[in-house]
């Protein structure tokens, strides 16, 4: 690995670890504009900084990217022999090679979680530092269910973000839900395919038909 490499994901690795709630923030409170209604409403800084720990999960991803035998010594050596690099990029092909439709279904359960989670921290906590300030995200199931809907692309309108933390959460999801769907299709279209043995059989059968 070259030297800026080594630098580039130590810098990563900062910027992943660093944001975390803090106990002596706990009653900290800041006030974000929210676009819906053109006022201020107060948050909680700690719920920001816990809605930051998401990306954490780069950390497990790298680490259960790197257990599997397309990260090995041998790949490494097969990968150099064949004229490009080993990265995780090229493990993250090999695993979707495998196994898509199981890998894209985790995935999507992984995010509606995530996401719903993230919501919770960003909407349905806002009475407690707001009166009478309700968004219908209180409940862990409408926030399931606002994100099961963006990821697929559907957009009932029932639920929505009012607030900026909310809305960026939104715009996340929905661009993971437009790329995991759009693996699910290439993935069912490849499943579906027939391959040369198939395609025979199914043309004498017709022919004999």
């Amino acid at each position: 690995m070259k030297h800026t490499d080594k630098v580039k994901n130590l810098l990563i690795e900062i910027l992943v670890v660093s944001p975390h709630p803090v106990y002596l923030l706990s009653n900290t409170r800041i006030q974000i504009f929210q676009t819906y209604d053109e006022i201020y409403l107060t948050h909680s800084l700690n719920d920001i900084l816990s809605l930051l720990l998401v990306i954490k999960f780069y950390i497990i991803i790298r680490s259960i990217i790197n257990i599997t035998i397309y990260s090995s010594p041998r790949s490494s050596r097969l990968c150099y022999q064949n004229g490009f690099e080993n990265s995780h990029l090229y493990s993250i092909k090999c695993i979707l090679n495998d196994m898509p439709i199981r890998i894209i279904a985790m995935n999507f359960s992984l995010f509606i979680i995530i996401g719903g989670y993230c919501l919770k921290l960003s909407e349905g906590v806002l009475f407690l530092y707001n009166a009478n300030c309700t968004t219908g995200f209180e409940t862990y199931s409408n926030c399931f269910w606002c994100i099961f809907i963006t990821m697929a692309t559907v957009g009932y309108g029932d639920f929505f973000p009012k607030t900026m933390p909310g809305r960026i959460t939104i715009i996340f999801i929905a661009i993971f839900g437009v790329l995991l769907s759009s693996l699910l299709i290439v993935s069912l279209s490849l499943y579906l395919n027939m391959n040369a043995s198939e395609t025979k059989s199914h043309v004498i059968i017709t022919r004999l038909q």
